[in-house]
């Protein structure tokens, strides 16, 4: 048993014969406990995952499940001995054991706060988890077994990501190699910490965070990149002494281009890769800096055409501020908010 996993292990789960997680070596306990007869739904529980009605995402994190189906797993424990564990909730049956922690904790997603309210969230909602991979077993096989068990509907889709490590090793409050959140935050804002860490890696993938890159990320994707963007086409705007509507006429050729960003970025999303979907908004970004190079606005003197050339500029920069608000929340209004004032400020200030 591991206290830190708080979960029993097998010598199989063991790398030289320590938790794989902790490096620790777990405790050898024996005691009596009730337990659910997983092999009664092991089948049903593969089927479902084969078929997509529990859709588990993304590819690796599904074959990993259905690789531990095979294993033909054996029935797991869903209380402990009262003396031993004595913090836990009664068991409902019987009054000298607790219920395992784990087992509690899954319920807890169904059961939430107790009200019908909160239920028909899940029962006539679409459930999706959000998970890391080293509770896998733990969602993708117990926690559809208990619900089938129970008749309950099942989540719709899980999501498992991988580790932000550093030097190799899972960040950990146990190992004690953790990078504190709000020292990033504190020094480049809550807007850019989260661009900055959400552009480190592919989402779902394990990837080593590199904190002496923080800066230059910072610097080289915000300051110079969208907050530069952002500033020069306002002050051309502001210098041309035009007025942006959004119902502007725009050119085919920059419809065409925002179009084809934003339908990758939609189909980005909705499969979680929050990475490749901010690199598709960057990609605008750059296009719109050799757009203002191409066409050169300081240099045009025909009104029409430079009023069209700004209308452009102008309606990009509205799209770009639509497609960061996930990520960007206050950049996104400030930017739409420039745009209405024609007033422009400093968005990220070089460090």
């Amino acid at each position: 048993y591991c206290v830190a996993c708080e979960k029993f292990l097998t010598e199989k789960d063991l790398v030289d014969g320590l938790c794989p997680d902790h490096k620790t070596e777990p405790k050898k306990i024996t005691e009596k406990n009730y337990f659910f007869k997983l092999k009664d739904y092991l089948k049903t529980v593969a089927e479902l995952i084969n078929t997509n009605q529990l859709k588990i995402e993304p590819q690796n994190a599904k074959n990993e499940v259905l690789g531990l189906l095979k294993q033909e797993l054996d029935d797991f424990s869903i209380s402990r001995q009262k003396e031993k564990v004595k913090w836990g909730i009664d068991l409902p049956f019987d009054k000298n054991q607790t219920v395992y922690v784990w087992v509690d904790a899954l319920l807890n997603y169904y059961t939430g706060d107790g009200t019908k309210e909160f239920k028909k969230y899940w029962e006539k909602g679409k459930v999706i988890h959000l998970l890391a991979k080293d509770i896998l077993k733990f969602h993708a096989v117990f926690w559809p077994a208990m619900l089938l068990a129970t008749k309950k509907k099942l989540p719709d889709r899980e999501f498992i990501h991988g580790f932000f490590t550093i030097n190799g090793q899972k960040i950990s409050k146990t190992l004690g190699n953790v990078i504190d959140p709000i020292e990033i935050v504190n020094k480049f804002g809550t807007d850019a910490a989260r661009y900055i860490l959400l552009s480190q890696f592919p989402f779902g993938q394990d990837g080593d965070v590199q904190e002496s890159r923080f800066v230059e990320k910072y610097n080289a994707d915000l300051a110079n990149g969208l907050g530069n963007l952002t500033a020069r086409i306002l002050k051309l705007a502001e210098i041309s002494n035009f007025k942006f509507q959004i119902s502007n006429k725009k050119e085919k050729e920059i419809e065409k281009k925002v179009k084809e960003i934003k339908e990758i970025y939609k189909k980005d999303m909705e499969e979680f890769k929050l990475y490749e979907a901010l690199e598709g908004v960057w990609r605008l970004i750059k296009w719109c800096d050799e757009y203002i190079e191409k066409n050169k606005p300081w240099q045009i003197t025909d009104k029409e055409k430079l009023e069209q050339v700004l209308s452009n500029l102008l309606y990009c920069l509205f799209e770009i501020a639509d497609l960061i608000l996930p990520f960007l929340p206050e950049t996104s209004e400030k930017i739409k908010e420039q745009i209405k004032t024609g007033k422009s400020e400093i968005l990220f200030p070089r460090i």
